[in-house]
Order: structure tokens, then C-alpha cells, then sequence
């Protein structure tokens, strides 16, 4: 089954999932990594990134096909599988989601809530200590004016703060629905 971590810019999807996937034992993509592939192919990817400009359709398209051949792919040797990303835009992660339940046998939809100020200051952060790092504040409110809300979340958590209070509450729940505990995912 697929995991689907969600939320803006800065709610603390990355850091979420990551926490999740290590205590339950649950392979973990991301899909940071395929938007980093397929840009190497685009010369404008540079300029989306420093103008602050939502990627293009096709090209978020072409990300989600390419993560979900790797998700189907971890999933064939695994149970659950978990991917973060804004999934911010209902026309192209309905299909992602279609296909993502039906090749990997389910979906569990996870949003992540955040305050603006929250969501600032961790994107602030990552800047300081991360290279390379897509996103900053010009990004996240580019973002806000175009996302479409999540539909049929299954479970929908605050991250304002205390990051350990938010990864027990995700384990929590996912330990529950998927009948697995900690380290048996």
C-alpha cells in the first residue's frame, strides 16, 4: 500500500516521512529526488527554481509517472511503501493516486498542517543547512495560490512545532490501519 505524505512547502513532509519510515520500518521515496532527475533535462529548470515558478504540468506529470515505476518497484518486495510531496494540484495527483491504489494495492492519504510562520521558518532552515534545497518563501506562497485542497484524507495532523508529537501521531494511526507495529512495516 502506498503512504502518501502531503502538505505545503515547509509543513515538514521530508522530515515527517523520513521519521515515519525509520520507526515502522517502511521504505521511504522521494520525490525530490525524481523532479532533480527529470530537471536535468530541462534547461528551465534552473529558472522555475530561482524565479519561484511552480513547475509546469507535464513536466510534474512526468515526475509522478517516474515515482510511481520506483514506488511499484519497492513495492514488489515490500508491503507498504511511503512518498511525500505538496501534491498540490487535484488534476495531476488524482491520476498519480488512481494509479498509485490500484499498482500498489491501496492508498493512505496523510496531510500534514502547518501555520505560514511554522512553514517559513522550517524552509528558512533548510536553506541554512541544505544544498541545493527547491524551495523559500517566494515558492511557498507561489504555491499557495494554486493549491487545490486534499479530497478523502485519512488522517490530518498539525506540525506546529513539536515535530516528535506529529511523527507519533502519523506512526500511531498507520500502526493501526496497516496492523503493523513499530519496526514490522
Amino acid at each position: 500500500m502506498l503512504i502518501a505524505i502531503a502538505g505545503t512547502i515547509g509543513a515538514g513532509k521530508s522530515t515527517v516521512a523520513r521519521a515515519v519510515s525509520s520507526r515502522l520500518a517502511i521504505p521511504y521515496h522521494a520525490i525530490d529526488d525524481d523532479k532533480s532527475d527529470i530537471g536535468e533535462a530541462h534547461p528551465e529548470f534552473t529558472t522555475w527554481v530561482a524565479g519561484s515558478i511552480p513547475f509546469p504540468d507535464d513536466f510534474r506529470t512526468a515526475v509522478f509517472d517516474q515515482a510511481l515505476d520506483q514506488l511499484t518497484e519497492m513495492a514488489a518486495e515490500h508491503d507498504h511503501v511511503i512518498v511525500e510531496e505538496t501534491f498540490h494540484r487535484r488534476h495531476i495527483r488524482d491520476p498519480f493516486f488512481q494509479a498509485a491504489a490500484t499498482q500498489l494495492n491501496g492508498l493512505v492519504l496523510i496531510e500534514i498542517v502547518v501555520a505560514r510562520d511554522v512553514a517559513l521558518a522550517h524552509l528558512a532552515k533548510r536553506a541554512r543547512t541544505q544544498r541545493n534545497h527547491l524551495a523559500g518563501p517566494a515558492m511557498y506562497d507561489s504555491f499557495q495560490a494554486i493549491t487545490d485542497p486534499l479530497e478523502r484524507v485519512d488522517l490530518a495532523v498539525e506540525n506546529n512545532g513539536n515535530l516528535r508529537d506529529t511523527v507519533d501521531q502519523v506512526c500511531r494511526f498507520l500502526e493501526t490501519r496497516l496492523n503493523c507495529p513499530a519496526g514490522t512495516g
